[in-house]
């Protein structure tokens, strides 16, 4: 492409780029609808682009979106079309952040064995290109992978040596989620970890919190109230989730808001 077409083109690239960016944020921040839209209108716009690397990215990146949903179907799909664009073009990194994708699935599907082993490939294949953006996020669902294996004590080692990248380098996105999985697993090791595990959470619903992250606060309040109605102390767990729970106004089809409603309800019984 000479450069009077890369001038014409590029403009052009950066509307589905950014909408595509712009979905997953606003989805964390609690704006379910208006993520969903930016979705939408970035693979359309991408696909009236027809510039094959800028769709590769643009169905990666709304596939973060499906995977922060838990939408597996969607993810599934969205993954299988990304690395069939990837493998006739040849953009190794667009393959690999939709193995991970697929990885993911599997994992969530109930298979973590074959879930994992695909993982594994794709954070191989992803550092042998360099920077990896989200990589402490990747690792940890890597460390999902491991924890539903029983691998526990691997998985909360991975846990711990992403919480340490995130504090070196100020890639926060995720840290929330990461500390709210940490505790998870603190857990499923030992369930008389509660004080650690209760501490974990705490800081996770602080950091989301800061970022104004209403999902990721979300999930941590849902793990947080479910620890302390184990400990007994369900008035203050249903508090705590009620509160969140309330905030939103849309989005209640999503796994993890019928995971907050059926603890609330099993609460107030």
């Amino acid at each position: 492409m000479d450069r009077t077409g890369l001038t014409r083109v590029l403009p052009m690239m950066s509307v589905p780029t950014l909408r595509a960016h712009g979905c997953l944020n606003e989805h964390l921040l609690g704006e379910i609808s208006e993520g969903q839209r930016l979705a939408r209108e970035a693979i359309e716009f991408a696909n009236e682009l027809a510039h094959p690397f800028t769709t590769g990215l643009v169905l990666t990146t709304v596939g973060w979106l499906h995977q922060c949903r838990r939408d597996l179907e969607a993810a599934t799909q969205i993954a299988s079309a990304a690395i069939a664009l990837a493998e006739e073009h040849g953009f190794p990194e667009w393959l690999a952040w939709n193995q991970w994708l697929r990885g993911w699935a599997f994992v969530e599907s109930g298979k973590a064995d074959e879930g994992a082993r695909l993982i594994e490939g794709a954070v191989s294949e992803m550092r042998r290109s360099g920077g990896v953006p989200r990589l402490p996020f990747v690792l940890a669902t890597l460390a999902e992978g491991y924890a539903r294996l029983g691998r526990l004590d691997e998985a909360i080692a991975i846990i711990d040596e992403q919480l340490q990248r995130i504090a070196r380098t100020g890639e926060r996105l995720d840290e929330a989620e990461l500390r709210r999985m940490r505790a998870e697993m603190l857990l499923a090791r030992d369930e008389g970890a509660l004080a650690e595990a209760e501490a974990e959470l705490h800081k996770a619903i602080d950091v989301a919190r800061a970022q104004e992250s209403k999902w990721y606060e979300l999930r941590a309040t849902t793990s947080l109230a479910r620890l302390l109605a184990r400990s007994g102390r369900r008035d203050e767990a249903r508090a705590l989730l009620s509160d969140i729970y309330h905030w939103f106004a849309e989005g209640f089809d999503l796994l993890d808001l019928k995971d907050a409603r059926a603890l609330l309800e099993q609460l107030a019984a």
